[in-house]
């Protein structure tokens, strides 16, 4: 990913604001901005690191970072590229001054120079303020809503988790964590305990469509809990 794909300086309001690559040196900025937004703080250790791996965005404006984009990598079943953007957020006193959009605008650009076929956020579906950035930004909500259910690992039996798309390791901003996509069975939720607790990764997580109460009882099952109802909001690239 080059710097001058990611890179824009724009005037918003008479400010000069920067979309960039992050660096280590908005850990402490982006850690704000996220337990304001989110309620939820990174540890120093696990941002330093997520900022020095993944393909982050920030907006600098006047000396100081006003907001980020949180992004990463998967690649599903078929093979596809998916840029997905995990988190956005702007600093509560720089919001209404178009910053989230140019965020936005930054995470296409550097999604086509991923050579990703498919940019997708996962919203809430109270959240209409950024359903309407995503809106505004061309990308189209896929309609049904999905039920998100999170748990932390449990199981520490030794099994290995199934080849192919439907487990997938992600590193964010916030935590590092294991996403169950697919038919999940039990065998492949056992496989995600053990292996996220070896790996010391925090959460696992899975996304599925709102009237399958077969796959939400067996989630439940294995100690998954109801974090609400989402939607995907997508953009072909």
């Amino acid at each position: 990913m080059t710097l001058r794909a990611l890179s824009a300086c724009r005037r918003i309001n008479a400010m000069r604001v920067e979309i960039a690559r992050s660096t280590a040196g908005d850990a402490a900025a982006i850690a704000a901005i996220a337990a304001q937004a989110f309620g939820e703080r990174p540890s120093p250790m696990h941002l330093f690191g997520a900022l020095r791996r993944g393909h982050n965005l920030v907006a600098r404006g006047g000396g100081e970072p006003l907001g980020f984009a949180g992004t990463f990598i998967t690649r599903a079943g078929s093979g596809q590229r998916r840029f997905e953007l995990d988190l956005l957020a702007v600093a509560a006193r720089a919001r209404g001054n178009g910053i989230g959009g140019h965020l936005l605008q930054a995470c296409v650009s550097a999604a086509r120079s991923q050579h990703a076929s498919l940019l997708r956020a996962l919203v809430a579906c109270d959240n209409e303020p950024m359903q309407q950035l995503c809106a505004r930004q061309g990308l189209q909500c896929d309609g049904e809503p999905s039920l998100l259910m999170v748990t932390k690992p449990r199981w520490k039996v030794p099994c290995a988790l199934p080849a192919g798309g439907q487990a997938l390791r992600v590193d964010t901003l916030l935590y590092r964590g294991i996403w169950l996509e697919g038919t999940l069975q039990p065998a492949l939720l056992q496989a995600a305990h053990a292996a996220a607790s070896r790996e010391r990764r925090g959460r696992i997580g899975a996304v599925i469509p709102v009237r399958d109460c077969c796959a939400e009882r067996r989630l439940r099952r294995s100690g998954f809990a109801l974090v609400g109802e989402y939607a995907w909001w997508q953009l072909n690239l």
